[in-house]
């Protein structure tokens, strides 16, 4: 993956967050488990794992959560992220 690409996956990280923690607020379970999923996705696309194959749930919890670390290593030092 490219410099440009991780950046992009960066924003799409923190905007698809922020929808999710909005949801949360405003209890809309189901919309909230999409987000989830919607994560779930770009951290297997981040990890380069394939979407097709069958993944371990070790491997889907890994990708999962070094997204979710990532994501907070973004907020917590309020990077810009520039195109």
């Amino acid at each position: 993956m490219t410099q440009f690409e991780e950046r992009e996956v960066d924003r799409l990280l923190v905007a698809v967050a922020a929808c999710r923690d909005q949801a949360d607020e405003l209890r809309l379970c189901f919309a909230k488990r999409l987000l989830d999923m919607c994560l779930l996705e770009i951290a297997m696309m981040g990890n380069a794992l394939p979407r097709e194959s069958e993944l371990s749930p070790a491997e889907t919890l890994n990708a999962l959560l070094s997204t979710k670390l990532r994501l907070t290593w973004i907020r917590d030092n309020k990077a810009v992220i520039t195109s």
